[in-house]
């Protein structure tokens, strides 16, 4: 997948995200989040910027979230438990109000589809009165398969086939003989 560097491409993607995921991206919750991790692991400037870099690549979908450690330690020199400490971090405070916002959202829209009453039809009921189907299958169908008559071409011998002898079968190697 392109990986986005500019902001008019971040935006792009951005824009294209459910309205959910977009508001916790774009919440004050968020971005406290990553000026307290700054001051939290005692990051520098560059270094915090490519965390929220990479945790905005994440949350549009151009990385997996188990791909979040790998990628940051591509971009910040930390050392491994320092990368997994501020993963779980960001886990707790980005990536599941994230999701969790994905979810609600799913369950209620879920919850307003409504589904429309349907006629119980019984299996044995006529064609005629199972709802909503139009009659495009004959009354007897086996009459209709079976019926009729079948064209298959004549097979025509002429003398010369009728008259060259059948060709002698090679015996398989591989086949034993049976006494």
């Amino acid at each position: 997948m392109h990986i986005p560097h500019t902001k008019e491409e971040k935006q792009k993607l951005l824009s294209e995200l459910p309205e959910p995921l977009r508001s916790v991206i774009q919440s004050d919750a968020t971005s406290n989040t990553f000026l307290e991790l700054r001051e939290k692991f005692d990051l520098r400037v560059d270094q915090s910027g490519a965390t929220a870099d990479v945790a905005l690549l994440v949350l549009l979908g151009v990385f997996q979230p188990n791909q979040f450690v790998t990628e940051l330690r591509k971009k910040v020199d930390l050392s491994q438990e320092k990368l997994e400490t501020i993963a779980e971090y960001i886990n707790e405070r980005v990536f599941a109000p994230a999701r969790n916002a994905l979810l609600q959202a799913q369950h209620s829209r879920e919850s307003q589809i409504t589904h429309t009453p349907t006629k119980e039809v019984s299996a044995n009921a006529p064609f005629e009165d199972v709802p909503g189907l139009e009659r495009t299958m004959p009354q007897d169908l086996a009459e209709a398969k079976l019926g009729g008559s079948v064209h298959l071409p004549k097979a025509s011998i002429t003398k010369e086939q009728s008259s060259q002898p059948t060709p002698e079968r090679k015996q398989d190697p591989y086949r034993e003989p049976i006494e």
